[in-house]
């Protein structure tokens, strides 16, 4: 795979994670996740990576995954007090 359309499915998959996070129900945001430490146990399983090499990737990604969670969920709640001070607001 080359290396701008591994890029591209990065960016892609961190845009889907962020716009999982910004659902009503907390476990979206742990869909992406999920999937992604299946998928490095099965790339140790078939022999692809080394079990080093697989930890490692999966401690970071799933860092920079639960980031884009913590962001996502962060701005919902920021959203809904902003559209709560409007709805004050109108009311008074």
């Amino acid at each position: 795979m080359s290396e701008w359309l591994q890029l591209l499915l990065i960016v892609i998959t961190f845009g889907f994670q962020y716009f999982l996070s910004k659902r009503d129900s907390i476990y979206w945001g742990f869909l992406i996740p999920a999937i992604f430490v299946a998928a490095m146990t099965y790339f140790v399983l078939v022999g692809q990576l080394k079990v080093l090499t697989a930890f490692l990737v999966v401690v970071v990604g799933v860092a920079f995954l639960m980031e884009e969670w913590f962001r996502g969920r962060k701005d919902l709640k920021n959203e809904r007090t902003q559209e709560l001070n409007k709805m004050k607001s109108q009311d008074i």
